[in-house]
């Protein structure tokens, strides 16, 4: 199991997309970068460190969820795939749910 880092989604998702708490994972930054730090996606779509700096580095970014919610009786594993324009501001480029088992 490798390490990852959590990013906090602001930026508006279609519905049923959601985190709890609006907190995803993340395996998009090279190490040593990554390490169980939180991010922020924001509502414009610009990735912001801990630090609070706009990342502009990131030509993508993969968020995932292993228990999203898109009804209130089953658990979904959610992948959302984000491309950065030139200036590294971030746009949902695809998404994909699939219904973990035994729900």
């Amino acid at each position: 199991m490798g390490m990852f880092d959590y990013v906090k989604c602001k930026y508006p998702l279609p519905k049923g997309f959601t985190a709890e708490g609006g907190v995803f994972q993340t395996k998009s930054f090279s190490y040593p970068e990554r390490g169980l730090l939180t991010y922020t996606l924001d509502e414009q779509g610009r990735l912001i460190d801990p630090k609070g700096v706009q990342v502009t580095n990131l030509p993508e970014l993969e968020l995932h969820e292993l228990d999203g919610e898109l009804d209130e009786t089953s658990s979904w594993y959610i992948s959302l795939e984000f491309i950065a324009d030139d200036s590294g501001v971030f746009s949902l480029d695809s998404g994909s749910f699939r219904k973990l088992d035994g729900n």
